[in-house]
Protein backbone atom coordinates (compact mmCIF):
# COMPACT_ATOMS: atom_id res chain seq x y z
CA UNK A 1 0.00 0.00 0.00
CA UNK A 2 2.91 2.33 1.07
CA UNK A 3 4.54 1.44 -2.01
CA UNK A 4 1.67 2.58 -4.32
CA UNK A 5 1.64 5.96 -2.67
CA UNK A 6 5.01 6.65 -3.10
CA UNK A 7 4.89 5.63 -6.62
CA UNK A 8 1.57 8.32 -7.32
CA UNK A 9 3.51 10.77 -5.06
CA UNK A 10 6.92 10.34 -7.27
CA UNK A 11 4.70 9.75 -10.93
CA UNK A 12 2.27 12.97 -9.89
CA UNK A 13 5.86 15.24 -9.01
CA UNK A 14 7.35 13.87 -12.43
CA UNK A 15 3.84 14.94 -14.20
CA UNK A 16 3.88 18.30 -12.65
CA UNK A 17 7.18 18.85 -13.27
CA UNK A 18 7.05 18.17 -17.16
CA UNK A 19 3.81 19.89 -17.47
CA UNK A 20 5.64 23.25 -15.81
CA UNK A 21 8.33 23.01 -18.07
CA UNK A 22 5.84 22.49 -21.13
CA UNK A 23 3.82 26.12 -20.27
CA UNK A 24 7.31 27.88 -19.89
CA UNK A 25 8.08 27.00 -23.30
CA UNK A 26 4.93 27.56 -24.40
CA UNK A 27 4.84 30.57 -22.94
CA UNK A 28 7.81 31.79 -24.43
CA UNK A 29 6.82 30.35 -28.10
CA UNK A 30 3.75 32.47 -27.98
CA UNK A 31 5.50 35.79 -26.38
CA UNK A 32 7.82 35.14 -29.54
CA UNK A 33 5.28 35.18 -31.81
CA UNK A 34 3.49 37.87 -30.14
CA UNK A 35 6.49 40.32 -30.56
CA UNK A 36 6.34 39.69 -34.45
CA UNK A 37 2.44 41.18 -34.67
CA UNK A 38 3.12 44.81 -34.55
CA UNK A 39 6.70 44.47 -37.15
CA UNK A 40 3.44 42.80 -39.00
CA UNK A 41 1.24 45.65 -39.24
CA UNK A 42 4.18 48.04 -39.40
CA UNK A 43 5.48 46.06 -42.47
CA UNK A 44 1.78 45.95 -43.90
CA UNK A 45 1.54 50.05 -43.29
CA UNK A 46 4.59 50.34 -45.59
CA UNK A 47 3.22 48.54 -48.32
CA UNK A 48 0.23 51.65 -48.26
CA UNK A 49 3.01 54.14 -49.12
CA UNK A 50 4.88 54.86 -52.45
CA UNK A 51 8.31 52.64 -52.88
CA UNK A 52 10.73 55.80 -52.50
CA UNK A 53 9.26 56.89 -49.07
CA UNK A 54 8.84 53.36 -47.54
CA UNK A 55 12.84 53.04 -46.00
CA UNK A 56 12.69 56.07 -44.66
CA UNK A 57 9.33 55.78 -43.26
CA UNK A 58 10.62 52.51 -41.79
CA UNK A 59 13.43 53.88 -40.20
CA UNK A 60 11.69 56.82 -38.22
CA UNK A 61 8.84 54.16 -37.33
CA UNK A 62 11.28 51.64 -36.19
CA UNK A 63 13.23 53.92 -34.06
CA UNK A 64 10.09 55.36 -32.35
CA UNK A 65 8.63 51.81 -32.27
CA UNK A 66 11.91 50.79 -30.28
CA UNK A 67 11.37 54.00 -27.85
CA UNK A 68 7.82 53.55 -26.92
CA UNK A 69 9.09 50.29 -25.69
CA UNK A 70 12.16 51.03 -23.55
CA UNK A 71 11.69 50.30 -20.21
CA UNK A 72 8.92 47.66 -20.75
CA UNK A 73 11.27 44.52 -21.38
CA UNK A 74 9.64 42.21 -18.92
CA UNK A 75 6.31 42.54 -19.64
CA UNK A 76 5.55 41.34 -22.73
CA UNK A 77 1.29 42.10 -22.32
CA UNK A 78 2.26 45.75 -22.23
CA UNK A 79 4.68 45.36 -25.31
CA UNK A 80 1.78 43.99 -27.15
CA UNK A 81 -0.34 46.39 -26.90
CA UNK A 82 1.98 49.61 -27.02
CA UNK A 83 3.29 48.05 -30.07
CA UNK A 84 0.63 47.49 -31.86
CA UNK A 85 -1.26 50.20 -30.96
CA UNK A 86 1.41 52.43 -32.71
CA UNK A 87 1.90 49.77 -35.69
CA UNK A 88 -2.45 49.67 -36.04
CA UNK A 89 -1.74 54.01 -35.77
CA UNK A 90 0.95 53.44 -38.80
CA UNK A 91 -1.17 51.64 -40.24
CA UNK A 92 -4.49 53.57 -40.86
CA UNK A 93 -2.48 56.49 -41.68
CA UNK A 94 0.26 55.56 -43.87
CA UNK A 95 -1.37 57.02 -46.92
CA UNK A 96 -2.02 60.26 -45.79
CA UNK A 97 1.37 60.61 -43.94
CA UNK A 98 3.23 59.72 -46.75
CA UNK A 99 1.28 62.20 -48.82
CA UNK A 100 1.91 65.06 -46.77
CA UNK A 101 5.53 64.03 -46.29
CA UNK A 102 5.79 63.58 -50.26
CA UNK A 103 7.24 66.99 -51.40
CA UNK A 104 9.72 67.05 -48.08
CA UNK A 105 10.46 63.09 -49.11
CA UNK A 106 11.46 63.97 -52.90
CA UNK A 107 13.25 66.75 -52.16
CA UNK A 108 15.07 65.51 -49.32
CA UNK A 109 16.36 62.48 -52.00
CA UNK A 110 17.05 64.73 -55.20
CA UNK A 111 20.12 66.09 -52.49
CA UNK A 112 23.40 64.47 -52.53
CA UNK A 113 24.71 63.44 -48.82
CA UNK A 114 27.13 66.44 -49.79
CA UNK A 115 25.05 68.88 -50.54
CA UNK A 116 22.77 67.94 -47.60
CA UNK A 117 25.61 68.53 -45.43
CA UNK A 118 26.30 71.85 -47.23
CA UNK A 119 22.98 73.14 -46.75
CA UNK A 120 22.54 71.74 -42.92
CA UNK A 121 26.24 73.61 -42.10
CA UNK A 122 24.71 76.95 -44.15
CA UNK A 123 22.16 77.11 -42.09
CA UNK A 124 24.52 77.40 -38.88
CA UNK A 125 26.40 79.76 -40.78
CA UNK A 126 29.26 77.59 -41.59
CA UNK A 127 30.22 75.94 -44.70
CA UNK A 128 30.90 72.40 -44.88
CA UNK A 129 34.26 72.61 -45.51
CA UNK A 130 35.44 74.45 -42.78
CA UNK A 131 33.68 72.45 -39.93
CA UNK A 132 35.62 69.17 -41.59
CA UNK A 133 38.83 71.99 -40.89
CA UNK A 134 38.30 72.02 -37.62
CA UNK A 135 37.47 68.15 -37.38
CA UNK A 136 40.78 67.33 -38.06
Amino acid sequence: MSNTIVTSAVVSFVVAMVCGVLFNVLAKEAEGWLELLPMALLRLALLRVQARCRASLYDEWHAELVHALRGVDGRPVTRLVIATKLAAGWLRSARSVAAALGPVREAEMSLTMEELVEQLYALRGQTAWSMADNIR
